[in-house]
């Protein structure tokens, strides 16, 4: 049975999500190993007086198979690292009701507070920023549920655009981390690690199958927002 504990359930999230995460952080360096290697194997090739130009060629070809078939592992790999740790903090962040009587409290909770929120909007009397800050400087967990609930549904109802319904999702995601409980705060932030992985990761794969089949040789594989790993 799982723990009620938040901070032992945290305990076991981060347990959960290390090997994944890692795996994640990787990719990029296991493709500058990779196509170094391939690289140095294709000079080596060519370099050697011994070969015809076909056989130059067929080991060329063999060393750019083999090199893609890893980037095709890496890749699969990479994608099941990242439905695992989907499928782990979407479960972390589901919000518990309990038996019945306490999923029934909660959502009328949650209806009272979206009905005063709605109203806040409107009436003008509150724009969405200051519904999300206020409800933060009170720590009302209850709004936040509501507005995680409705507030992107409302918006697209009343025309928002899609740049101030993004800027309300990501300032609603700000302020309300502070009140989370441990195994959700990680999950959290668990999510935004995993998605800044797998976008370099994913990077560093596109350049490979690229120079792989046959483009121009990429300079450097980034792992990062501030590290550039050469490959040669």
């Amino acid at each position: 049975m799982p723990s009620k504990n938040p901070r032992t359930r945290a305990f076991l999230l981060e347990r959960q999500v290390s090997d994944d995460l890692a795996h994640l952080g990787d990719v990029p360096r296991d493709v500058a190993r990779l196509l170094a290697e391939h690289r140095s194997t294709v000079n080596a090739i060519q370099q050697n007086g011994d070969l015809t130009p076909r056989a130059k060629a067929r080991l060329v070809q063999d060393s750019q198979t083999a090199a893609a078939d890893e980037i095709r592992d890496l890749t699969e790999g990479t994608q099941g690292a990242h439905e695992a740790l989907t499928r782990n903090t979407t479960t972390a962040l589901t919000v518990e009701h309990g038996d019945t009587h306490e999923q029934l409290l909660s959502e009328m909770k949650l209806q009272r507070a979206w009905a005063r929120t709605k109203e806040l909007l409107d009436s003008g009397r509150a724009t969405v920023p200051e519904v999300i800050t206020n409800a933060a400087a009170a720590g009302d967990s209850a709004t936040f549920d509501a507005l995680r609930a409705e507030l992107a549904h409302y918006q697209r109802a009343s025309g928002a655009p899609d740049g101030s319904i993004k800027a309300a999702h990501e300032l609603l995601a700000q302020q309300e981390e502070p009140l989370l409980a441990p195994d959700k705060k990680l999950a959290r932030q668990t999510e935004r690690e995993a998605e800044q992985r797998r976008y370099f990761a994913g990077m560093a794969l596109a350049q490979a199958r690229e120079e792989l089949g046959g483009g121009a040789p990429q300079p450097h594989v980034a792992a990062s927002h501030d590290e550039l790993l050469p490959v040669v």
